[in-house]
């Protein structure tokens, strides 16, 4: 659902060897064209699938859309983190979690932004290749654990 510099620099460092999808349609046709998700109505910010649904449906996504489940999820959360807790708990580790209230400069003086987003890895892929830099390996923030 989120996307910004975190995969513009994957994608630079790693280019041919990474897929990306966007769970609302918007920049790619993977869900549009999906008969699981297409009945879903569109609204503003694209088609409307949420983590939930994908995760939860994961096997008719892959069996009936070619769309596997994701490798990494970034995507932005609720203030109390929900999302996060959500995917810890059905099969990703949490790599990275952010939270907090930025308040605006120039020009959004008054105006505050969430700072909500999280980056988990499928718990088979965290297993399998275990990142050195984090010690044992564990992640940063394992929710739900």
């Amino acid at each position: 659902g989120q996307a910004g510099l975190v995969p513009f620099h994957l994608f630079q460092e790693h280019y041919g060897r990474l897929r990306f999808i966007d769970q609302f349609g918007l920049t790619t046709r993977d869900f549009t064209g999906c008969i699981v998700s297409s009945p879903t109505r569109r609204d503003v910010y694209g088609l409307p699938v949420s983590l939930e649904m994908f995760v939860l449906g994961k096997g008719d996504f892959a069996s009936r859309c070619n769309i596997p489940p994701p490798a990494f999820i970034f995507e932005l959360d609720t203030i109390d983190g929900r999302e996060a807790r959500f995917i810890a708990a059905h099969g990703y580790v949490v790599m990275v979690q952010e939270s907090g209230i930025l308040a605006g400069a120039y020009p959004f003086r008054g105006e505050t932004v969430e700072l909500n987003q999280f980056l988990g890895v499928r718990e088979d892929l965290f297993r399998a290749h275990p990142y050195p830099g984090l010690g044992s390996p564990a992640p940063l923030i394992r929710l739900g654990a």
